[in-house]
């Protein structure tokens, strides 16, 4: 378990950019990138929710009053199931986004 410290800038700037990219998509996942130069976001991407999801939920027991990473995490827990194929597998986000079928992948 990680020790209660005192929150760094740029922790807190870190888990404000993740926070957006959660914002961005709508559907409780984080989007894959941002592209500067044409202001543009990526649609979320399943594979990095199982990091993304401890992330804010560690950081909502060390620094959040109000617990909303937690609720955040809890939201992107929720995205994820739903992303699944019937066989087990995820659709690749990119394929997802710009056809109309997609071919499955697995997530390590």
């Amino acid at each position: 378990m990680i020790e209660k410290k005192e929150k760094s800038t740029n922790l807190k700037l870190a888990m404000d950019w993740l926070t957006r990219c959660q914002e961005i998509t709508g559907c409780g996942g984080l989007s894959a990138y941002y592209v500067p130069i044409l202001r543009k976001w990526a649609p979320a991407y399943p594979e990095t929710i199982g990091y993304a999801i401890p992330t804010f939920y560690n950081y909502s027991n060390l620094y959040s009053e109000n617990k909303i990473f937690e609720k955040r995490a809890f939201k992107m827990a929720e995205w994820l199931p739903n992303l699944q194929n019937p066989e087990g597998s995820f659709p690749t986000w990119a394929l997802r986004k710009n056809e109309g079928t997609a071919k499955p992948v697995s997530l390590d």
